[in-house]
This record gives C-alpha cells, sequence and structure tokens, in this order.
C-alpha cells in the first residue's frame, strides 16, 4: 500500500533557500514499443535500454516529419512507440522564479508546440528509492487530499521548433517535495492548455497526449552503405540535459543540484537491414582420364561424354533432393552452380520503430548483376561488344534464376519453379524483384519476402546447356536493397564478391581482386616454371594438340616474395600453338600487382595453367639472350582429382613430384 507523505519536514517549500550538494538531477523515461522494454516500464536516463531506437535507412525521411512521443500516436514509420519524460532534483529546491533550461540535442520541438510545463502530481508522485517510480504521495496545495496535480514550471518565450525550453518556476502558494517527480508536458496547437488541476477523489494523472511532438535531425548522414559486413555504429541520438539558475537578483548564480550534465538519451538509431553472399567454388572436371583414346568425334564443343559412370563428381551439374534440376551429360561439379545470398530483417531485434516494404508507401527493391570479374566474358550466349560469348549459360531454358524459397542448399531448399527471379542477359546478367516485409506477404517471380526480425537465404542458380563448354571464369555477383518511400529512392545497401563477411577459405583468395561470387575451374594442364626475366628474351612457349582452344591462366610471385593469382594470358588455339615473352607474363601480372618483379634482379616464376587435356599439351621455357638459345627447366605440376583446388599449393614441393 502507497504511504500517504504529509509531514511538513519531508518537502521543500518555493521559495526556500537552494542548498548546497554534489548530486544532480536525474531523468526518467517511460517507455512504449521497444523490445527490450515493457509497455510504460520507467528506467533511467542514462541506461542503454533507455531508447527508442529508429532504422538508419529512414534518417533523412525522419528529419522533416513530426515524431510524436504520444504511445496512443503513430509514429512517422507506424508503430505505436512513445516517450514520457520525468524530472527529479534529488537535493535543495526549487525555488519562485528559478529558471530550468531543458536542451534537446539531436532533435528540436515540432513547429505546432505552443507552450510546456513542468507538472507534479500528488498521488505516487514521491520517488524515495530513485527508481523515477513514485513511492509515497504528496498533498502539495494542503486540501486534505493527495489526488490533485500542480504547475511547478511553464516555458517562456516561443517553444515551436526551439532546441532549448526555458522553464520559469511559479508560485502557486503550495509545496514541491523533495524527491518529487515532474512531468515534461508540451502541449500542440490543437490541444488545451495544461493547468493545475484539483480532485477530491479520484487521482489525477498525468496523459500522455502532452508528450512532446519533436523533429530529428539527420542522425545518419549516409544515403547509402557499401560492402558493410557489420553495422555500422552511429553515435548520434536524441538526448535530454538540464542547466539551471537562479532568480533575480542573482540571475548568473547557477544551481548545479538542479541540473543534468550527462545527456540522457532516449531515441537511437541502427540499420535495420544487411546483406550477405556465400560463393561457391567448382572444380569441374571436364576432362576425364579414364576415356582412353578420344578424338574429335567423340567430343562436342570441348565436352566429353561421362561414359565412366564410376567417375567423380558425376554428371549431375546441381543435384538437389528434388532432383536433377540442371542435368548435363558433361562430367561437372554437383556444386558449381549454386552461392547463395542473404537478405537480413532485423535479424538481432535492435530497430524497434522498424520499416515495414509494403505499407505506408515504403517500398524495397533487389537488384542482382552476375559478370565476369575479369571482364573477358558477357553474361550472355552472344557477344556483347568486345565481350565474348559465354554460350554453355542456359538462357533459353530458364536455368539462370534466383530460387526464392528463402532457403540456401541443402535439404527441401528447392522452390517452386513460378516463383524463380530469372536473370537477363547482357555485358552482365541481371534479375530485379519487389522486396516485402509484411506478414502476409507470399512469394512470386517478382516478389521477395523477408519477414521481420528474420532473413533470406536463397540459391543462385547458373544453370548450363550440357553441350557447351565451360570456360575458365569468375562470376562476380553485385546485390542492392534498395529502399523507397512513395516511390523516392532514399537508402541504397550494396554488396559484391569484394566484401569480406564471412572466412569462406575455400573461395575467396587474398590478392588484388580476385574474388568472386561463383568460380568454375575445368581441369587442365599445369606445369611449374621457376625461372623467367623481364624482357623479350625469355619465354615460355607450348602447343595445343587437342580439339579445342585452351584458356593461360598464371600465378606469378617474385623473388621479394610479391605474388598475384588468376594473371590471365589468352588462349592457345586448337592444333595450334603460342609464345609468351617474359615481359609479356609481368606486364599482366603488374596490372594486378604492381608491386610483381619491382625487387631484386627481376627474375620470377609461375605457376602455368592451360585449359585442355593434359595429354595434348606441351611446354617448353627458354632464355635467348646473348644470341643463344638455353633451355629453361619446366615442372610438371600435377594438381589432386579428389575435388580440392585445382591449382597447386606453395605447400606443395614440386620437384618430389
Amino acid at each position: 500500500m502507497k504511504k500517504i507523505m504529509m509531514a511538513v519536514p519531508a518537502f521543500f517549500m518555493l521559495g526556500s533557500v537552494a542548498g548546497v550538494h554534489a548530486t544532480e538531477a536525474q531523468i526518467f523515461f517511460d517507455l512504449y514499443g521497444t523490445y527490450d522494454v515493457p509497455d510504460g516500464q520507467t528506467v533511467k536516463g542514462d541506461n542503454d535500454l533507455a531508447q527508442i531506437t529508429v532504422p538508419c535507412e529512414a534518417s533523412s525521411y525522419l528529419r522533416n516529419v513530426n515524431y510524436n512521443l504520444d504511445p496512443d500516436q503513430p509514429s512517422p514509420l507506424g508503430h505505436l512507440t512513445g516517450v514520457t519524460i520525468r524530472y527529479k532534483a534529488n537535493y535543495g529546491s526549487i525555488s519562485e522564479g528559478d529558471q530550468l533550461h531543458f536542451t534537446l540535442h539531436g532533435a528540436r520541438l515540432a513547429d505546432n508546440i505552443v507552450k510546456c510545463w513542468l507538472t507534479f502530481y500528488e498521488y505516487d508522485g514521491v520517488d524515495t528509492d530513485g527508481d523515477g517510480i513514485g513511492d509515497d504521495s504528496h498533498d502539495a496545495n494542503s486540501d486534505g487530499d493527495h489526488y490533485d496535480s500542480l504547475v511547478v514550471a511553464e516555458s517562456v518565450g516561443t517553444v515551436a521548433g526551439a532546441r532549448t525550453i526555458h522553464f520559469r518556476v511559479t508560485n502557486n502558494g503550495t509545496s514541491y517535495p523533495s524527491n518529487g517527480i515532474l512531468y515534461l508536458a508540451c502541449a500542440e496547437d490543437n490541444e488545451p492548455p495544461l493547468t493545475s488541476e484539483r480532485s477530491g477523489i479520484i487521482p489525477i494523472r498525468y496523459k500522455t497526449m502532452y508528450n512532446p511532438v519533436i523533429i530529428l535531425d539527420e542522425l545518419y548522414t549516409e544515403n547509402s552503405v557499401y560492402n558493410k559486413c557489420e553495422k555500422d555504429k552511429i553515435n548520434n541520438k536524441v538526448c535530454l540535459t538540464v542547466t539551471a539558475n537562479a532568480c533575480c537578483p542573482n540571475t548568473s548564480m547557477e544551481l548545479p543540484d538542479l541540473e543534468v550534465s550527462t545527456p540522457q538519451c532516449f531515441i537511437d538509431m541502427e540499420c535495420q537491414f544487411q546483406l550477405n553472399m556465400k560463393p561457391t567454388l567448382s572444380v569441374i572436371d571436364m576432362y576425364p582420364v579414364s576415356l582412353g583414346s578420344t578424338d574429335c568425334e567423340r567430343s562436342r564443343s570441348g565436352i566429353f561424354k561421362c561414359y565412366d559412370t564410376s567417375y567423380e563428381p558425376g554428371t549431375k551439374f546441381v543435384d538437389e533432393p528434388s532432383g536433377d534440376i540442371l542435368p548435363t551429360k558433361s562430367c561437372t561439379d554437383r556444386t558449381a552452380s549454386s552461392g547463395y545470398i542473404v537478405i537480413s530483417n532485423n535479424k538481432d531485434n535492435k530497430v524497434d520503430d522498424f520499416l515495414v516494404l509494403g505499407s505506408n508507401g515504403w517500398s524495397g527493391k533487389l537488384e542482382v548483376e552476375m559478370y565476369d570479374v575479369s571482364g573477358i566474358y558477357a553474361c550472355s550466349n552472344t557477344q556483347v561488344g568486345s565481350k565474348l560469348p559465354y554460350k554453355a549459360l542456359n538462357f533459353r531454358d530458364n536455368k539462370v534464376f534466383i530460387d526464392n524459397n528463402g532457403k540456401e542448399s541443402g535439404s527441401g531448399s528447392f522452390g517452386d519453379p513460378a516463383d524463380r527471379i530469372l536473370f537477363s542477359q547482357g555485358d552482365k546478367c541481371r534479375a530485379v524483384a519487389n522486396v516485402s516485409t509484411l506478414s502476409s506477404c507470399s512469394a512470386t517471380n517478382s516478389l521477395i519476402c523477408v519477414p521481420m526480425n528474420s532473413e533470406w537465404k536463397d540459391d543462385v542458380y547458373v544453370g548450363i546447356t550440357g553441350n557447351d563448354r565451360l570456360n575458365w571464369v569468375k562470376w562476380g555477383l553485385t546485390e542492392s536493397l534498395k529502399i523507397y518511400k512513395d516511390a523516392q529512392l532514399l537508402f541504397t545497401v550494396k554488396m559484391d564478391e569484394k566484401a569480406r563477411c564471412k572466412s569462406w577459405n575455400c573461395c575467396y583468395e587474398n590478392e588484388y581482386g580476385s574474388a568472386y561470387f561463383i568460380k568454375w575451374e575445368p581441369n587442365g594442364s599445369q606445369f611449374f616454371i621457376p625461372h623467367l626475366l623481364n624482357n623479350g628474351l625469355t619465354y615460355v612457349k607450348m602447343s595445343n594438340h587437342s580439339c579445342w582452344d585452351g584458356d593461360i591462366y598464371a600465378e606469378v610471385w617474385d623473388e621479394g616474395g610479391n605474388f598475384v593469382n588468376n594473371v590471365y594470358l589468352g588462349k592457345v588455339p586448337a592444333h595450334g600453338g603460342k609464345v609468351l615473352w617474359g615481359n609479356q607474363i609481368l606486364s599482366k601480372a603488374r596490372a594486378l600487382n604492381p608491386r610483381i618483379g619491382t625487387t631484386g634482379l627481376g627474375t620470377f616464376s609461375i605457376l602455368l595453367t592451360v585449359g585442355a587435356p593434359k595429354r595434348d599439351v606441351e611446354v617448353a621455357a627458354g632464355d635467348s639472350r646473348d644470341g643463344k638459345g638455353k633451355m629453361l627447366p619446366v615442372y610438371d605440376a600435377p594438381f589432386a582429382r579428389n575435388g580440392g583446388y585445382r591449382n597447386a599449393e606453395f605447400s606443395d614441393d614440386f620437384f618430389e613430384k
């Protein structure tokens, strides 16, 4: 049962002399619409939980609209969030004429605010244990009950649009108790002014309709984020401080007992949406060893059929539990096609006043582009500008798509074909879909559903024809989530294959633009050449006796330890040959890593890969300086055929093979 506080020693009279104390006043907040605090619970202003969290994606929008802290009125984002502000002076007195200055940081009062007050409510109006919640009551106007309200201070001057509210303490011949709770109340132009009230029967209580209406500053000035693996720490918040000074004639005298110098924050900001991706690497066995003597009549477009059914990894491009969705007759990796992408929607429950895409004029759009990061091939069956066609991509049968059932590869992950989001061909192939976070959302081939406090993961399937050769390629991927309000673009979350959000050790190489989303590495012939020079006198000569052209790639390192991988050196034609000079190789390597060949004597080594059957490729290296021909050593570098990385690693000793 609440105690009734009537004794005079328990309060300070208006007009008494202020004491000197080391403890400042306190701010408390009653919060509504937050994940961390039940509605109406009172928390200290210096508590990290004492805040409504709004989304960074809406920062530029919120700076132009009224944010009503009344929990019975929807926020600009449509939720019943709110904050009631309580002020308590622990020591000293509040005297007639004293001035209290409540300053907002990160926000200002709305333009429709006409007056503000600090009001005391007798019933449960005294906090004796320091938690901001009333434990005792006090008869402030000495009328024999404790049900009334008392206006202790009112604003002076214009408050519309103000960042600081200047209050002057009034004297109504009444008393205000120590540890009494004052409510910060402000009236809009359509609300009645707040006055002292009396009630002999029912306690008068504070009405949240008088919670202030504010306009936020732009707490987050970015309108996009790019390759952010962790959310930005946004330090800007909406906070409150209080200063005080005495009445005349000592108006310059400060009253530290009534001040709150440490900002007490009640609105902060975090980003609601994040993107991620999981890349995949495929070693594609295009050249089975077990075929015996095979000629060009038994190869179509450079792909041998898998005559040996025991040969791993098999004949299925992607093997899903629901069946072979992308079958091919060529020998390929079972997981060669499927990396997945991720959209997270407030997964960690940090944003309280969240965006709902698909409601109140808010909408989202996911745009995904896939491209050859080396710039050699177009993501198309036909040539685009100077970029070569990649004929093996199966656009004709709609086999290049985002699955769109919200599950990554694995058991039960394959969705309804009608919901596939298809890629269109081009220099970069492109897929576009709207994004909804409504609980009633149902996925279609143009709509992705990402429920609140969850994430959407789905596979990007890159299907092949099965009849066209798979060239060595790294497919990069850019995913962009664009946030719109009333068709106006406000925010973009963007990520591509260069983001390092997780340590996918099998798939991310470490140097110089070598990241990818999907990587296809057809097995071929590999050779280790330990000694070349940066000139036009050392060379590598190769011949290709197979039925198709072979891509040439190199891993290059110099005597100073500088290194670069996946240097594209062109093609060696079918039934033809090619010569690569030392300075040509180093020039292409330097385009990816400018430090290559800049230390020591300019010597370098290469691990050469030719995309043609091993038995059909021959490589020699030479040095023609001083007009003399001298052969340089070339070592065979066989790769493991157990699904491992195609290129030999530095930990391998080529001389022992």
